[in-house]
């Protein structure tokens, strides 16, 4: 669904701001952690950080990981499991 906004009942996950994260916020058991989240400015554009799939991989190794695999994955965006 992306940048496409609302489909089927369902918030975006993405756009400016994502309705997901205001109904995240609204939501009592965790407003304190949307709020920690956004102290972060964790939506600031990142820069053009290179990190690959063998940084990330070794990065979770040398945090301890024994175990990494791809568990999803759209094009050159993935999500990685890592199993301690």
């Amino acid at each position: 669904m992306g940048r496409r906004g609302r489909r089927d009942g369902w918030d975006a996950w993405t756009g400016a701001p994502p309705s997901w994260w205001d109904a995240a916020a609204a939501h009592p058991a965790l407003a304190r952690l949307v709020r920690r989240r956004r102290a972060l400015d964790h939506e600031a554009d990142h820069g053009d950080a290179a990190t690959t799939l063998d940084l990330h991989r070794a990065a979770l190794a040398e945090a301890g990981f024994r175990e990494t695999g791809v568990v999803w994955q759209d094009l050159d965006d993935r999500v990685l499991l890592a199993v301690r």
